[in-house]
């Protein structure tokens, strides 16, 4: 007798297998023929609504990008992408993870703006999912004493993430999401941009370098001295304070902080 969990392996491996041949199949002696619907009819139905699923989910994760290539293109990509990287989480709210991967590899470089864009919907899909965090408040932070402030350190939001973007992914989502013709797809230098969730609602925004290597240096654990001392790539020694200050304040007023320290 056949256990269940055999079964459910048996039918997972026939959801998974792309050609799949029901003919000789174990599970033709599980699933069951009517007068008329066959055995096999019934498990290719089943499938096909497995992978329509599938796909329903990546429309659900990357709206904008499927707005951008259009049904077909993005059901075949969907279709590529489903074969190649099975469902592997019990919630399928998590499933298209790779799929920014997955686009870089199968598209030439002009096009390298695709996977950017998928890229740019996921980032912003996990910043909206993240967890909350109570954000530190500038009236907090007037109470450091001065003499802690050189190894002052600090915790940034769970939402908050940095992404490093060839193209004008951003303002190609921002049409797209509003329903707008997009732009024309144009290439710069690569550019870093913070995005993070406020008050429920997810922000970004165009990093200069310094402030680039500021938040990287915060997110590492560096100390607030050590932050101004590296900032003295771009400012001078009479400036950087000012500096590091306006960018603390800028994070904190944006909600970027929730926890600090004073760790030597």
């Amino acid at each position: 007798m056949t256990t269940l969990s055999a079964i459910q392996r048996q039918m997972q491996a026939y959801l998974l297998t792309k050609d799949a041949d029901f003919t000789g199949h174990a599970l033709q002696d599980v699933i069951v023929s009517t007068p008329t619907v066959s055995a096999s009819t019934r498990a290719r139905i089943y499938k096909e609504a497995y992978q329509m699923r599938l796909l329903d989910a990546l429309s659900n994760n990357f709206p904008c990008l499927k707005r951008y290539l259009g049904e077909d293109a993005f059901a075949r990509f969907g279709s590529e992408y489903s074969a190649k990287y099975p469902s592997s989480n019990r919630s399928i709210r998590w499933f298209g993870h790779q799929f920014a991967h997955f686009l870089a590899g199968h598209l030439h470089d002009e096009y390298g703006m695709v996977a950017e864009l998928a890229e740019f919907e996921w980032a912003m899909a996990l910043a909206f999912d993240a967890e909350d965090a109570s954000a530190v408040t500038l009236d907090e932070m007037a109470l450091i004493p001065p003499e802690h402030w050189e190894n002052l350190r600090f915790k940034t939001h769970p939402s908050l993430q940095t992404l490093a973007l060839s193209w004008n992914v951003p303002a190609l989502w921002e049409a797209l999401n509003q329903e707008e013709a997009p732009p024309a797809a144009s290439k710069n230098d690569t550019q870093c941009w913070l995005l993070w969730r406020q008050a429920y609602c997810n922000r970004f925004y165009l990093m200069t370098p310094d402030e680039t290597w500021a938040m990287s240096a915060l997110q590492q654990g560096q100390a607030f001295g050590e932050i101004c001392l590296g900032l003295c790539q771009w400012h001078g020694e009479d400036e950087v304070g000012l500096r590091a200050a306006n960018l603390l304040q800028k994070w904190v007023q944006s909600q970027m902080i929730v926890n600090f320290s004073f760790k030597e």
